[in-house]
C-alpha cells in the first residue's frame, strides 16, 4: 500500500466506519422484534436461517431473533429453506418448515393454532393442553398426547396423525375423529373432511428430523415404521432427494424391529436433505418423511493466540475471544479452565454471537474452548473441541510497548512522504501519553520529529522533507507514560525503507494481449524487472480485478513459468507487499489468452462425399477452408492401406493447391489438413487440430500408339500385300474412339477415318508415299487421346526385272518364204522371279500403235493371226508383275523390247492383156 496523507483519513475512517458497524451489527443480532401484549407463551427456536414476525399491533414482519418469546397474538412466518421450532412453555412443540405461516391466538378459548399455509408438526406429552388448529371455518382438536402433522395450501389441508387422536369440529356442529394411524384431507372452503386409515406409517426418522455427525464420509441412520393390519410380504425403505420420489437413490428391505408390525433398515446418508418413506410388497407406500443430515465443522479458534502472554501492572486486562462460526450453530458456549481437561470449568458463558470479551481474570494459565450448541440430534461419535491457552501475569516494571503500523521493514514511496505517515501501536491500559519518535538511527537517538499523543496512533505530516530527498532506512519508535509520570522504554526500532516507485517495478514479457496454445502455457515464461526489496508476488486471474486467482506465487528471481490453465483469456500482475502484508505496489494489468488448437481445416474440393475420374499426368485442385489466425496448413495425400503419404506439403499459406493427381495410382486416399500458427511477437506458436477426409479417384489412361513406331518405314511391297496394321493401346475401354490417317502431319482431310478401330486397325493396302496418324479416346466427356501423331513411311515397290527376250530375235524379217511356212508367230522370253502375270505389247513401228496388248501367265504368247502383221516394221515389249488376289497389281516390272519386221512384195493390179473382155464370156 502506498504511504500516503490519505492513510490518515482512509484508516481512520475505516476504523470509525467498522466501529459503528459492529455496533449495529451487535445490536442487530441481538436485537428482536417488538414483544407482543402479553405474557410469553413459548419460545422459537431456529433450526435454519431465520423466521420472521407479525405482532397484533404491527402492519409489518420483523426478524426474530433465535430463542425469541412467542406471544399469544404473534403470526409467524419462515422463508424458503428455514425452518424453526416454537417449543410452547408446558413442553409440547411444534415444528415450522420453510414457507409456513400461523397465528398463535392463546386467549379465553385456548391454545389457538390458525394455520395458514406450509407444514407443521405438533406433538407433546399427557401432562400438556390441548391444542386447537384453525383450518378455514373448522378446527383442529388434538389432545396432549397426540402426535400430528399438517401440510397443506389455502385451499386443502393434509392431517395424519402419528399418535394419539384429533378431532375436525366443522362450523354447522358436526365434528368428524381422526385416529392414530390414520389420514384426513380437509377441504378448506366447504369443511369436507375425507378420512383414510394408514397401513404403513413411518416412525423414524420424524418428520423434519435433523442430524449432525462429526464423522467423515456417509452415516448410517436407522429408519423404522410401522406396518399395520396384518400385512404379510416384503416391505422396503425408500430413500430418494425429492419428495415426489423421482429417482429411487436407495431401497432396501426392511426387518422386524419389534413388536406391533414395527420394521426397520439402516442406511448410510451423505450429508444434504433426504426424503424417505416404506413400500410393501403389495405396491402400497407410506407418507414420506423430511430429514436433513449436518457436516459438523470445527468451530475455529481466533483469538487469543495461542500460548499468549498478556501482562499487566495495576489493572488486570480484559481480554477479547472471538471464533469462527459452525453452520447449524444456534448458539456457543465459551468455557475457560485451569487445566485443558475442562472437567470443572471456572467461566462457561452462552452466546449467540462469534465473539466475547471476558475480564478480571485471575493470574496464570488459562485454557479456552467454544462449544457449540445444536438444535440437532446427533449420530456417531462426538468429538472434542478444540482448545487453546493464554496466560495473564502480573509486572512491576514498565513494558516497552508493541508497535503495529507501519511495520518492521515497511517500504513508502519517497514520491509520497508529503502525504504524511501514519502510525500505530498497541494500547497500554494504563498509559496517558505515548511519544512517538523518527529518527535516522536505530537507537532513535536525534529524531528529525519526537510528537506527542494521547492516542494509539498519529498521523504525521510536517517535518518529513529528509525522508522524501532520497531512497534510504529510517527508524521508529514509541514509549509510553503512565498517570505519575514514569516513561517506559522506547519500543523495538521498526525499519522504514524509501522507495523511487518510479522506477520500482515493470512487467517485460510476455506483451499485452499475448496468445498461448494450451500445449505451451507450462512453457510460457514470464518475465520482469524489480528493485523493491520486499516480497513480491507472480498473480494470474480469470478477471481483471483480480477476484479469481489461476495462480499466486511469491517470486525470488524475476521470472515465472506458466501453469495448468485451461483455454481463456487471463490476467497478469506483480504485487509487492508491505511488512505488514497490505500491498505497496501493484503493475499495470497485462492480459494473455490460452488459445485452444485451431479447429481443423474443412476440405472444400474434391467433394469428399463423392468420387472422381481424372487423366493420367493431369492435376487436380486441392480448396480448403483455412481455420482463422492459422498463418499456414499442412496437407497429407495418405493412400489407403499406407502409412506414408504418397504426396507431404508441410507449409502452405494458400488456401488451395494443385496435386498431380494423374501421376498417383487411382484408388481411395486420406487428406489429412492441420492449420499452424507462427511464433510471433503476439502468440506463440499454435498446433490446430487435424481432421482426414476421404478422397476417392479413378486415374483415366492417355491412349498409347505402338506401332509402326514413330518414323517408321515400311516396305511398299508388304504394304501393297498385307496393308498396314496400326496398333494402339488404353488401359481403359473408351466410351469412343477414333482412327485418323492423313498424307498431312495436321490430320487435315484425312484419307482414312475409322469411328469404331479395334486395338489393331488400319485401311489396307497404302501406296508409297508419306504418311500421319493417331487415336483419339473418350470417356466420360474426358479426351483421353494419344498426345502424339506418329509418321510413317511406305517405300517405293522395287519393279521386277525386265524379261530376257527370246524370240522372234530382235531384227528377224519375216520374209515370204517364212510366211509360207508358218501360220502362226510364237514369241517367248525367260521367266522373271516374283511374276505371275505379264503385260504383252505388238506395236507397229514407227508410230508405236499397239496392234496388240494381252496379259499372260506364262512366258510366251503364240500370235495365230498373221494376218494382223503388214509389210513394214513391229516392236514388241514385255513387262513382268505381281498380281494379287483380285487382280490387283502389286508389283510391276521393267519391260524388255525387240523388235521385228516383215517383208513381203507390194500388190499391184493385175495386167488385163484384152481390155473389156469379160471374163468367162
Amino acid at each position: 500500500m502506498r504511504f500516503s496523507r490519505s492513510d490518515l483519513l482512509a484508516t481512520s475512517a475505516t476504523l470509525l466506519l467498522s466501529a459503528m458497524l459492529f455496533h449495529f451489527y451487535l445490536a442487530d443480532v441481538n436485537s428482536a422484534a417488538p414483544a407482543g401484549s402479553g405474557d410469553s407463551v413459548g419460545t422459537i427456536v431456529f433450526k435454519k436461517r431465520s423466521a420472521t414476525r407479525k405482532t397484533a399491533s404491527s402492519l409489518g414482519w420483523a426478524r426474530l431473533r433465535n430463542a425469541s418469546p412467542v406471544f399469544g397474538a404473534d403470526t409467524l412466518r419462515t422463508a424458503d429453506r428455514s425452518e424453526a421450532s416454537l417449543i410452547f412453555s408446558d413442553g409440547t412443540s411444534l415444528d415450522l418448515l420453510d414457507n409456513t405461516m400461523i397465528k398463535v391466538d392463546f386467549g379465553a378459548a385456548g391454545r389457538v393454532l390458525e394455520f395458514v399455509e406450509g407444514a407443521i408438526e405438533l406433538g407433546g406429552n399427557a401432562a400438556a393442553a390441548e391444542t386447537t388448529v384453525r383450518i378455514g371455518d373448522s378446527t383442529l382438536s388434538a389432545d396432549a398426547a397426540a402426535s400430528l402433522s399438517l401440510t397443506g395450501t389455502g385451499s386443502e389441508v393434509k392431517v395424519e396423525v402419528a399418535s394419539g387422536a384429533a378431532t375436525v369440529l366443522h362450523a354447522d356442529g358436526t365434528s368428524s375423529l381422526i385416529r392414530e394411524n390414520q389420514e384426513a384431507r380437509i377441504d378448506v372452503a366447504s369443511g369436507a373432511v375425507a378420512v383414510r386409515d394408514l397401513e404403513l406409517i413411518p416412525r423414524s426418522p420424524r418428520q423434519n428430523e435433523r442430524f449432525i455427525s462429526s464423522a467423515g464420509g456417509a452415516t448410517d441412520i436407522p429408519f423404522s415404521f410401522s406396518l399395520l393390519n396384518g400385512s404379510e410380504g416384503e416391505s422396503y425403505v425408500q430413500l430418494a432427494r425429492d419428495e415426489g420420489f423421482t429417482e429411487i437413490v436407495a431401497e432396501v428391505p426392511a426387518t422386524s424391529a419389534g413388536a406391533d408390525g414395527l420394521m426397520g433398515a439402516s442406511l448410510s446418508l451423505e450429508d444434504g436433505t433426504w426424503y424417505w418413506r416404506a413400500r410393501h410388497g403389495d405396491g402400497t407406500f407410506s407418507n414420506f418423511r423430511r430429514l436433513t443430515l449436518n457436516r459438523e465443522q470445527p468451530v475455529s479458534l481466533n483469538q487469543p493466540a495461542d500460548g499468549i502472554e498478556r501482562p499487566y501492572r495495576k489493572k488486570a486486562p480484559v481480554i477479547r475471544f472471538s471464533w469462527g462460526e459452525a453452520p447449524g450453530a444456534t448458539a456457543y458456549v465459551l468455557e475457560l479452565s485451569r487445566d485443558p481437561s475442562f472437567s470443572a470449568p471456572e467461566i462457561r458463558t452462552r452466546t449467540v454471537v462469534s465473539s466475547l470479551s471476558v475480564g478480571s481474570l485471575l493470574e496464570g494459565r488459562w485454557y479456552w474452548r467454544v462449544v457449540p450448541d445444536y438444535p440437532f440430534r446427533r449420530v456417531g461419535p462426538e468429538t472434542a473441541p478444540a482448545y487453546r491457552s493464554f496466560s495473564v501475569s502480573r509486572r512491576e516494571a514498565m513494558a516497552a510497548p508493541t508497535p503495529s503500523y507501519p511495520g518492521n521493514g515497511t517500504l513508502f514511496q519517497i514520491q509520497e512522504v508529503s502525504t504524511g505517515l501514519s502510525f500505530s501501536w498497541v494500547a497500554e491500559p494504563e498509559a496517558v501519553r505515548y511519544e512517538l519518535a523518527l529518527s535516522a538511527s536505530r537507537d532513535l537517538s536525534n529524531p528529525v520529529a519526537l510528537l506527542a499523543t494521547a492516542s494509539p496512533y498519529l498521523h504525521v505530516s510536517e517535518g518529513l522533507s529528509p525522508l522524501s530527498a532520497a531512497p534510504g532506512t529510517w527508524y521508529w519508535g514509541v514509549r509510553w507514560k503512565d498517570d505519575e509520570g514514569n516513561l517506559s522504554p522506547f519500543s523495538r526500532p521498526s525499519t522504514l525503507n524509501g522507495i523511487d516507485g518510479s522506477m520500482a517495478i515493470r512487467l517485460s514479457y510476455p506483451p499485452d494481449g499475448y496468445v498461448v496454445a494450451d500445449s505451451l502455457v507450462r512453457n510460457l515464461r514470464f518475465s520482469w524487472k524489480t528493485n523493491v526489496p520486499a516480497r513480491t508476488v507472480f498473480q494470474v486471474s480469470r478477471d481483471r480485478e483480480f477476484s479469481d486467482l489461476a495462480a499466486e506465487e511469491d517470486v525470488v528471481s524475476e521470472t515465472a513459468l506458466g501453469g495448468d490453465w485451461k483455454v481463456g483469456t487471463y490476467y497478469w500482475r506483480l504485487r509487492t507487499y508491505n511488512a505488514d502484508g497490505v500491498p505497496f505496489l501493484e503493475t499495470p494489468v497485462r492480459s494473455f489468452s490460452v488459445a485452444d488448437p485451431f479447429p481443423a481445416p474443412v476440405l472444400i474440393q474434391p467433394d469428399p462425399r463423392a468420387s472422381f475420374m481424372i487423366r493420367s499426368d493431369d492435376e487436380r485442385l486441392f480448396e480448403w477452408k483455412t481455420p482463422p489466425g492459422a498463418d499456414y496448413v499442412r496437407l497429407d495425400l495418405i493412400r489407403e492401406g499406407e502409412s506414408e503419404p504418397r504426396v507431404s506439403l508441410p507449409a502452405l499459406s494458400a488456401s488451395s493447391v494443385t496435386l498431380p493427381l494423374g501421376t498417383l495410382p487411382d484408388g481411395r486416399y486420406r487428406v489429412r489438413l492441420q492449420g499452424f500458427g507462427l511464433d510471433k511477437e503476439s502468440s506463440s506458436r499454435i498446433i490446430g487440430y487435424a481432421e482426414e477426409f476421404p478422397v476417392a479417384f479413378r486415374t483415366l489412361t492417355f491412349a498409347r500408339l505402338v506401332s509402326p513406331a514413330d518414323g517408321a518405314e515400311i516396305d511398299g511391297l508388304s504394304a501393297i500385300r498385307s496393308g498396314v496394321a496400326l496398333g494402339w493401346e488404353n488401359a481403359d475401354t473408351p466410351d469412343r474412339a477414333e482412327l485418323l490417317i492423313s498424307r498431312d502431319p495436321s490430320l487435315k482431310d484425312p484419307l482414312y477415318r475409322n469411328g469404331s478401330p479395334a486395338r489393331t486397325d488400319g485401311p489396307g493396302r497404302l501406296p508409297e508415299g508419306t504418311y500421319y496418324w493417331t487415336v483419339r479416346n473418350y470417356i466420360d466427356a474426358f479426351d483421353v487421346s494419344a498426345k502424339e501423331t506418329y509418321r510413317f513411311t511406305v517405300t517405293p515397290v522395287p519393279l521386277l526385272a525386265a524379261p530376257a527376250l527370246l524370240g522372234p530375235a530382235d531384227g528377224t524379217v519375216l520374209d515370204p518364204p517364212f510366211l509360207r511356212g508358218h501360220r502362226e508367230l510364237l514369241f517367248e522370253w525367260e521367266a522373271v522371279n516374283g511374276a505371275n502375270r505379264y503385260a504383252f505389247n505388238l506395236f507397229k513401228a514407227p508410230g508405236g500403235k499397239p496392234v496388240l496388248t494381252v496379259q499372260v501367265t506364262e512366258p510366251r504368247f503364240l500370235l495365230t493371226d498373221l494376218a494382223s502383221l503388214s509389210r513394214g516394221g513391229f516392236f514388241w515389249t514385255v513387262e513382268a508383275r505381281g498380281v494379287g488376289a483380285g487382280g490387283y497389281v502389286e508389283q510391276e516390272g521393267i519391260q524388255g523390247r525387240s523388235g521385228f519386221s516383215v517383208d513381203i512384195p507390194a500388190l499391184t493390179a493385175p495386167s488385163i492383156d484384152t481390155p473389156r473382155t469379160s471374163y468367162g464370156f
